[in-house]
């Protein structure tokens, strides 16, 4: 296609939202490979693509920009967003009034010229990263050899609290940096890694900032490897009124 291979957007949506997007490929083209807006829903918000590939798009992978003001529980598995000219995978979340849960399970986004997966995530009340219902299953990300960062994370619980569950984060070779997150709550946060490997990055391989501003931080770092990298392996900061 010599545009986005597929976009979709709504205006104002009154109630609950519930999209799937299964099975699919947006390959090749031009443009970005799937864009998905809906900025405007009143009640929930449900966002699910599996599996779904995202490759080579002149524009960049995937685009999802999402706002409610309701719960917003957005599911990625089997994702692929590899060899985009933009950022492979972007995502821009914002529940306004609700929580949000978001798993990116088994996604990659690799040798992107914009960056891997840029994620941007804010909740009024709780906020977790990684399945945590019906059952606790860490995210599982991959993103090597991108021209920008590897996994970039902004993450902000303004009044609830924030859970980070990762089962397996591997983030090397990539120019602007391995990983990145930035966790703030206004109570606890909870920042759990398993296998985590970001090595010959030129920036970090890791850097984590955690903030409680009223409760807790807890940190738990299993399986580290962060070798090779130009400005430093692991950097760790944590922050809490409380406790750390």
């Amino acid at each position: 296609n010599q545009g986005t291979g597929f976009f979709l957007s709504s205006g104002q949506v009154g109630g609950d939202a519930n999209v799937a997007i299964l099975d699919s490929a947006f390959d090749d083209n031009v443009g970005a490979g799937l864009f998905v807006s809906l900025p405007n829903v009143q009640g929930d918000l449900t966002l699910r693509i599996d599996p779904t590939t995202a490759n080579r798009n002149g524009a960049g992978g995937m685009n999802l920009s999402l706002t409610a003001a309701g719960d917003i529980t957005l599911e990625l598995e089997d994702v692929t967003a590899n060899d985009n000219t933009g950022i492979g995978l972007s995502v821009n979340a914002n529940s306004t009034n609700g929580s949000m849960q978001v798993s990116l399970l088994d996604v990659e986004a690799n040798r992107n010229a914009g960056g891997g997966i840029l994620t941007l995530l804010t909740a009024e009340n709780t906020l977790s990263l990684g399945q945590v219902d019906p059952d606790v299953v860490g995210n599982r990300i991959v993103a090597n050899g991108n021209q920008g960062f590897g996994f970039d994370l902004i993450a902000n619980a303004r009044t609830g609290q924030l859970f980070s569950i990762t089962e397996r984060l591997e983030t090397s070779g990539n120019v602007g940096g391995g990983s990145i997150r930035i966790l703030t709550a206004g109570e606890q946060v909870v920042l759990s890694d398993g296998v985590v490997v970001a090595n010959t990055n030129d920036g970090f391989g890791i850097f984590a900032s955690v903030t409680s501003t009223n409760h807790s931080a807890i940190v738990q770092m299993s399986q580290v490897t962060a070798n090779d990298n130009q400005s430093g392996g692991l950097f760790l900061q944590v922050s809490a009124l409380e406790s750390v």
